[in-house]
């Protein structure tokens, strides 16, 4: 299902109906509720992992003297706040219908995220 942004005709507030409105930035699409559905369930699993955390969410890479989180998403998958970012990333952009900017920006994702997850496991002992 889509929702129409605009009447007919009309490319943006202000615009007089040009046509000169970045297409790439979506602002002409119409929004795909699946899509958005989608992304309103993702932010849903991010509060679940925040409140798995508490006070141990950060955004550093920082190594406790405590046991792993255990609980939350954490029973199934280490890293399930990676996984909603990965999904939201690729999701956010296909709400516009814009699949060239969610399989880009999920590759760079994924490179940063390479990096970061072969640190932590370096921080924590897990890998030489």
């Amino acid at each position: 299902m889509l929702i129409q942004q605009r009447k007919a005709g009309q490319d943006g507030p202000g615009s007089g109906g040009n046509a000169s409105q970045p297409q790439a930035l979506g602002w002409p699409n119409p929004v795909h509720l699946g899509w958005l559905a989608a992304f309103a369930v993702l932010q849903v699993l991010r509060l679940w992992v925040l409140l798995s955390l508490g006070s141990r969410w950060t955004t550093r890479i920082i190594v406790l003297d405590e046991p792993l989180v255990a609980r939350g998403p954490y029973r199934w998958v280490s890293h399930p706040n990676y996984l909603v970012v990965i999904a939201e990333i690729a999701v956010a952009p296909m709400v516009l219908g814009l699949w060239p900017v969610a399989a880009v920006f999920t590759i760079l994702n994924a490179l940063v995220l390479r990096v970061r997850i072969r640190e932590e496991a370096r921080a924590l002992g897990l890998r030489p």
